[in-house]
Formats: C-alpha cells, structure tokens, sequence
C-alpha cells in the first residue's frame, strides 16, 4: 500500500514539472516573433547578396528590423579582391537597396531606419 502511494507522488510530481515547464503565450509569442525577424533578415541577406559582385564575401552588420524595414550595413569584396567598405542597405519583402551615395537614398535611411521606434 505504501509503494502506491511513493508511485503516486512521483507520478503527480513529475506532471506538476511538466507543467510547469511548458511555454505561456507570452513566450510563444516571442518565439514566433524572433522566428518571423530570422526569416526577414535571412530574405534580406539573399537579395543584398544578389546585388553584390562577390555574394560569399558579404559580411553583415547591425541588422534590425524598423517598422517592417530591415536596415543594416554589409561589406564584401570588390573586383578586385579587396573589401570595399561597409555600405548601409534597406531591404523589405525579399527587395533591397543599398547606398549609392545619393541624397535619396540618405533620405530614406534617415526616414526608415534612424527613425524612433
């Protein structure tokens, strides 16, 4: 009689840890989050590279996401051989621009992604 009830504690404890161990929503949602930014930052990288002379060179810094805009700074090699510089870029839904040393596109990085979230 007595093991029932040794079983029975270690049963009801173990589903109490399990419990306890499972995600809230908030955590959940965080979770989807940080997958949806991952997902976003990766189709940025793919079309930057696309643009780029030397695309396996490329080497990202500071990516963040503002208002749906990812912004950021990449340097890869030129023709060459050499890295060029860093270089900011814009990227949303699978298209990217990267700075060309126009007033524009200084405009629109002022606007996008130096803008408070």
């Amino acid at each position: 009689m007595r093991k029932r009830y040794v079983m029975l504690a270690i049963v009801l404890a173990g589903i109490g840890y399990a419990a306890s161990q499972q995600p809230n929503e908030t955590a959940i949602a965080q979770m989807r989050a940080e997958v949806a930014a991952t997902d976003g930052h990766y189709a940025a990288k793919q079309a930057v590279k696309a643009m780029l002379r030397d695309p396996d060179s490329a080497r990202f810094e500071r990516m963040l996401t503002v208002r749906g805009t990812i912004c950021g700074y990449v340097n890869a090699r030129n023709s060459f051989g050499g890295y060029a510089g860093t270089r900011e870029f814009m990227a949303n839904g699978g298209l990217a621009i990267l700075n060309n040393g126009s007033d524009h596109f200084r405009r629109d990085w002022n606007k996008r992604c130096t803008a408070k979230v």
